[in-house]
């Protein structure tokens, strides 16, 4: 499964993230991560200025956004 469908679907969650979606995320990332630090992410990318494509670059980055959100690129 992509990171992205995961991001998605972990959004559903908020703060109650399934062990087995935390750890295909885990694994597809290359982190080590607990559940409510992917809940943070996934969860609140719906009402942030960073985009889906945006919150998985972070993923991949030790958490850690590229330089410019939603916002200021448009």
């Amino acid at each position: 499964m992509k990171v992205e469908n995961l991001v998605n679907e972990a959004g559903d969650y908020f703060d109650d993230l399934p062990a087995d979606i935390c750890n295909q995320l885990n694994e597809l990332t290359g982190n080590n991560w607990d559940p409510e630090t992917y809940c943070e992410y996934c969860a609140e990318w719906w009402e942030s200025p960073w985009n889906l494509n945006q919150v998985v670059y972070a993923l991949f980055h030790d958490g850690e956004f590229p330089d410019k959100n939603d916002k200021e690129l448009y």
